[in-house]
């Protein structure tokens, strides 16, 4: 019979080799260790960190604050190119005079006559970012500025931004021009899922191909290219964009990747001192770094912190089996949560009340769920650790009890007594007529 046994239970320690095991690394960078109070968060007018993997936020600061989007305009408008050119990368295009018109910022020095294939354009513009390549790719994707603005608006409203409007694609500032960091999530989101968008905003440095005279540039984005600037480089960041202007202040969006862990870091609207230090770049390494050493993938649950014990039936190996998690359970959490008391609890659920022989290592055999601060984090099967061999002996005389104690054996015992009974008393019947009629003739 089938029953369900719950109990609950305060997670203890973890095995002290296990404790040390995930406490060395704290260990061993506590030195060096970013405390999240040390970081000049209030440089920043907007700052946002996000775990991609787990949908975690991490720090949130001003994300609805309506801002210049300065130079992130260029991951919509690059968003846009890619979609429209990565087909073609190859394909040339003679630059005129027209597509240079009222270029300004940022300038490659393109001139008409140039050939740049797409796959030029795309890297002069999102990866060296410069806006004389972004009018080039205006004009031949759209036919102009205004055209291909109204493209970067409609892509804006079908990712569900909705405080946002363009007015250019290369983010010089125009007080028309408006975002937030909560609608920069979302482009962020997107971009970062275009592999050449982020092949492009991350290389340190691109060759062309398509011009006449052969040239090389580095990436504008001083976390993914030392060829600048190395005072920022970061060689977890990847992409996406990274500039400023006087109303805008310093902005930059980027990935960090590491160890399977992915940071998605906005800092916007920030200050430079008399140094020349620029603070959207320290802010970022300095949020980046915090994230990798206080957050992580943290085994909460493992055969050797859970254990309970079924009983067997129809075996003289064991009378119980070890039941234990089908798998270990790593969760994303601060890398502390371990040592923290009673913040790990579980519950769990045994299907049956015993199980018969012959037993199969990994039969499952119930169910545990692990809570984390009172909020269920996974729950995973409960299995049977061993296998444990039948006694065909105890096989054999339980089936042999289960028969006579089978509804069908019990009839069958009865039918055969009452078969009897009715023969006797037929039998005797028939015998004391015989009787009567030998007396009768007599």
């Amino acid at each position: 019979m089938k029953i369900k046994k719950y109990k609950t239970i305060a997670v203890r320690c973890f095995s002290i080799i296990c404790c040390i095991f995930l406490l060395l690394p704290l260990g061993m960078i506590s030195g060096n260790a970013v405390e999240y109070s040390e970081i000049p968060i209030n440089k920043a007018r907007s700052i946002f960190l996000y775990n991609i993997e787990n949908d975690c936020i991490l720090v949130s600061q001003n994300i609805d604050t309506v801002i210049p989007p300065a130079s992130t305009a260029k991951i919509m408008a690059g968003l846009i190119a890619v979609e429209k050119m990565e087909s073609d990368l190859d394909r040339k295009v003679k630059v005129t005079s027209q597509m240079r018109e009222g270029v300004v910022g940022n300038d490659y020095g393109l001139m008409p006559g140039d050939t740049p294939t797409y796959r030029d354009l795309l890297y002069l513009a999102f990866c060296g970012c410069y806006n004389d390549a972004v009018s080039i790719i205006e004009y031949v994707l759209a036919g102009g500025n205004e055209e291909f603005v109204n493209l970067m608006n409609q892509k804006a409203a079908s990712l569900g931004m909705t405080h946002t409007h363009y007015t250019n694609a290369t983010g010089l500032h125009d007080a028309q021009m408006y975002t937030t960091v909560r609608d920069l999530i979302k482009l962020s989101l997107q971009a970062y899922s275009s592999s050449l968008f982020m092949m492009i905003t991350s290389t340190a440095q691109y060759k062309t191909e398509g011009l006449a005279k052969e040239s090389s540039f580095y990436n504008r984005n001083y976390l993914v290219s030392k060829g600048r600037l190395s005072t920022y480089y970061n060689s977890k960041c990847r992409g996406l964009n990274a500039g400023s202007t006087s109303e805008a202040g310093y902005c930059l969006v980027t990935v960090a990747e590491s160890d399977g862990v992915s940071y998605l870091c906005i800092v916007m609207g920030a200050e430079s001192d008399n140094d020349g230090k620029i603070y959207s770049y320290s802010i970022a390494n300095l949020l980046i770094k915090w994230a990798y050493e206080k957050y992580g993938y943290v085994e909460i649950l493992s055969g050797g912190a859970f254990s309970t014990e079924l009983p067997v039936k129809m075996s003289m190996d064991a009378e119980n089996v070890l039941v234990v998690p089908e798998k270990s359970v790593k969760v994303y959490q601060p890398l502390n949560v371990i040592t923290e008391e009673n913040r790990i609890k579980y519950d769990y659920i045994l299907s049956v009340d015993y199980i018969d022989a012959p037993v199969t290592e990994g039969t499952p055999v119930g169910e545990i769920t692990v809570y984390i601060d009172g909020n269920p984090v996974a729950s995973v099967n409960l299995v049977t650790k061993t296998s444990i061999a039948r006694s065909e002996l105890l096989y054999v005389l339980e089936r042999i009890r289960n028969f006579s104690s089978s509804r069908f054996f019990i009839s069958s015992v009865i039918s055969a007594v009452i078969i009897t009974v009715i023969y006797l008393v037929i039998q005797s019947a028939l015998r004391a007529s015989k009787a009567n009629g030998r007396t009768r003739y007599r």
